[in-house]
């Protein structure tokens, strides 16, 4: 499965998930969408195995497979890309991931990303329709870049992370897009960091 598949839409879904939105009205209502189109979202990201679904009556209550969502990004993102695999050994890669697994990193990026992406209403005007113009293309893939940016300048103050972690990730994230403005700004606000 490629990075590809995931639309703009179907990442929003993703993230009402993440903001804690666990039933398809409630992401329809959040998302301002039909309630049939959510669940059809909903559905497919069920058969690509990154969503769980529990019944409790006549009511489905669905969640993220962080397992799989990681094995996706270890696998999808993080191997499949040639020049990746040209500036880095796997075992640099495996043994930072373990790490980044092991403190559910991801689930809380993605928590704080899907609470600024809702949230962030709240802001002055004219960044409203700046962060919503960003947020109406934010896909998955661009999560996780900026994800292993945000991560690269987590790791200098973090002491979880030693030298050759530090290096791993400053590679990944020399492979990966140099941020935007915006997108800098966006991860200054969601990981509270100068």
């Amino acid at each position: 499965m490629s990075m590809v598949e995931f639309t703009p839409e179907t990442s929003r879904v993703f993230f009402a998930l993440c903001y804690g939105k666990s039933k398809v009205m409630e992401i329809a209502r959040l998302l301002k969408k039909k309630r049939t189109t959510i669940s059809d979202v909903v559905n497919k990201l069920y058969r690509l195995k990154l969503v769980k679904k529990k019944r409790k009556g006549r009511d489905v209550f669905y969640s993220i497979n962080w397992d799989h969502f990681y094995k996706l990004v270890y696998f999808n993102f993080l191997l499949s890309p040639l020049k990746l695999k040209e500036v880095m050994k796997e075992e640099e890669l495996k043994s930072l991931f373990k790490k980044i697994k092991k403190q559910n990193l991801l689930e809380k990026f993605a928590r704080e990303v899907s609470k600024f992406m809702f949230e962030y209403k709240k802001e002055k005007m004219e960044m409203k329709k700046v962060y919503k113009a960003y947020f109406q293309n934010y896909t998955i893939s661009r999560f996780i870049s900026s994800f292993f940016i945000a991560l690269c300048k987590l790791a200098k103050d973090k002491k979880s992370f030693s030298k050759r972690d530090k290096k791993t990730l400053e590679k990944i994230r020399d492979y990966f897009l140099i941020p935007t403005i915006l997108e800098e700004l966006i991860l200054k606000e969601v990981l509270k960091i100068p």
